[in-house]
């Protein structure tokens, strides 16, 4: 890709705060992801999960090189990729984890990969199933009504399942970086999102 970016980070001391962000569908081009990394910059997270359900195995494994590209020599920070075990074996040299969907991780038998493994639960039965199968951390919403969502569990639901984890819980949906005291409080290790890391 062209035209690198360059960011500076004023303050490299800034705690990191407890969210994994996740990208929008961006289009794989380099005006588009530069501009979502100097955004994401702005913010001291440690994970971003690369995720474009819009996109074909080889698109998304296009968009995930040019995204490792550009972000390695720029930000400290892990990529995992939203996708199959059989798309990330492609890519698996780059990234640091998986995130399998629900459905993914409801098929799953056993992991194929020494990775750090994620997933998206929803229900009781998906986190039980992300605790068998050794997972590393879970999503677990949507916690609020949001635009790619209209049913949502709310905070208390979100307790009760999230005492039902082993693994690292992230709350999902509808919420932005002022929800983190309500997450934590209810359980959670941090927040999922991927409008809060677009403005």
């Amino acid at each position: 890709m062209e035209n690198h970016i360059n960011i500076v980070n004023d303050d490299p001391l800034k705690e990191i705060i407890p969210a994994i962000a996740i990208t929008p569908n961006l289009d794989n081009s380099p005006e588009s992801i530069s501009d979502y990394i100097i955004k994401l910059s702005k913010y001291p997270i440690k994970t971003l999960v690369v995720r474009n359900k819009l996109l074909s195995p080889e698109e998304f494994i296009s968009l995930f090189k040019n995204i490792h590209a550009e972000i390695k020599n720029l930000m400290s920070i892990d990529l995992y990729a939203n996708c199959s075990e059989d798309t990330f074996g492609e890519i698996k040299d780059l990234a640091d984890g998986i995130h399998l969907t629900s459905d993914r991780l409801m098929s799953l038998n056993k992991k194929k990969y020494n990775k750090t493994y994620g997933a998206s639960c929803h229900n009781i039965e998906e986190i039980l199933t992300a605790n068998k199968l050794l997972f590393d951390y879970c999503f677990l919403g949507p916690v609020k009504k949001n635009i790619y969502k209209k049913k949502f569990i709310g905070w208390n639901k979100f307790n009760e399942m999230s005492l039902l984890s082993d693994i690292r819980v992230y709350a999902l949906g509808g919420l932005t970086l002022n929800d983190l005291p309500d997450a934590i409080d209810n359980n959670a290790d941090g927040i999922a999102s991927i409008s809060t890391f677009t403005n």
